[in-house]
């Protein structure tokens, strides 16, 4: 972990850590701070907050919701901000999975919105909203929503993100 002091970045969102405990929070040598989410599987996400960024930062709050979904909130400059990193279940999943998770995002974000925090999403959604469309231009909606050959979770990333 010591090796994030040699990376140049702000905020970075990780995802398969594989973690054995809910939360775990370290500290870099540097003071770089890295919050794990995890439950002893393969899955895993965490927030990793440069040092430099560190220093500006109050009120911070880790909160590990799962294995797929934690959330970083702070003040910074008199604004309060949520960092989220997620890790969406892959297409070998059942779509019930994959669904929870956006069902969580969406719960949050919207206390987000109620609270005036400024969100800020990443990670892993395992989604592709590309592939052999991209040679006939840019997919539009109904061409993802209605294909059969389009990736679920392709699908499912598109439907959220138009809500």
């Amino acid at each position: 972990m010591a090796e994030l002091d040699h990376c140049t970045f702000d905020i970075m969102m990780i995802s398969e850590t594989w973690r054995a405990e809910n939360e775990e929070i370290y500290v870099t040598p540097a003071g770089g701070q890295i919050f794990l989410s995890g439950d002893g599987h393969h899955q895993g996400v965490g927030i990793c907050i440069s040092a430099t960024l560190g220093k500006l930062l109050h009120d911070c709050s880790f909160h590990a919701y799962s294995n797929r979904v934690c959330t970083l909130n702070f003040t910074l400059s008199m604004r309060k901000f949520c960092v989220f990193s997620c890790y969406f279940p892959t297409t070998w999943h059942n779509d019930e999975d994959v669904e929870e998770i956006y069902h969580v995002l969406d719960t949050l974000l919207l206390a987000c919105d109620e609270s005036g925090i400024i969100p800020l999403l990443g990670g892993d959604f395992n989604a592709c909203i590309g592939g052999t469309f991209i040679q006939y231009g840019a997919p539009t909606l109904e061409t993802i929503l209605f294909s059969e050959s389009f990736p679920r979770n392709g699908i499912f990333i598109v439907q959220w993100t138009h809500r």
